[in-house]
């Protein structure tokens, strides 16, 4: 079987082209192979289930942000704050996979922190490539209304739960 036989396997024509799009986000020079693998396909899984329900793992996210930063015992800032050659913890979080590349970007129309990023971070090779990513990446994702999203951040983050 060919590569794009099997990558075509048990999908449906609507599936193209948002399959590729969660793995280009990681790695815009991945090779075919790769979107036949089991690491994909649950790459891919993840996906669709937070497209079909983007509220839904967005809170779920937020909820391990602030189980995170408890346990470190950071403040809620400390995400999108850096100190020198490094870049906010929300982007590290997102390069150890801990959070999906949706949650920054619902977490983005929240708080419109990305262009300040730009401005105060500086360093000048990891973090300018996952902005642009997140960026184009918002083409691709179901949209939300900023009042449900703000809902969900103040839910988790203020009340406690």
């Amino acid at each position: 079987m060919n590569v794009y036989s099997a990558i075509a396997k048990g999908k449906k024509k609507r599936d193209f082209p948002d399959f590729f799009i969660p793995a280009l986000f990681h790695n815009p020079k991945v090779t075919l192979t790769y979107f036949t693998t089991e690491d994909y396909a649950i790459v891919w899984r993840y996906w669709n289930a937070y497209q079909d329900s983007p509220k839904h793992f967005f809170e779920h996210e937020l909820l391990q942000i602030k189980k995170n930063l408890k346990k470190k015992n950071l403040k809620n800032e400390s995400l999108f704050s850096a100190k020198g050659q490094e870049i906010p913890l929300l982007y590290k979080m997102l390069i150890r996979s801990e959070i999906s590349p949706q949650t920054v970007n619902y977490l983005n129309d929240v708080f419109d922190f990305r262009t300040q990023l730009e401005k105060c971070v500086s360093e000048r090779i990891l973090f300018p490539k996952i902005n642009q990513r997140l960026s184009k990446l918002t083409y691709f994702m179901k949209k939300q209304e900023q009042v449900d999203l703000k809902k969900i951040v103040r839910e988790v983050f203020l009340l406690d739960k």
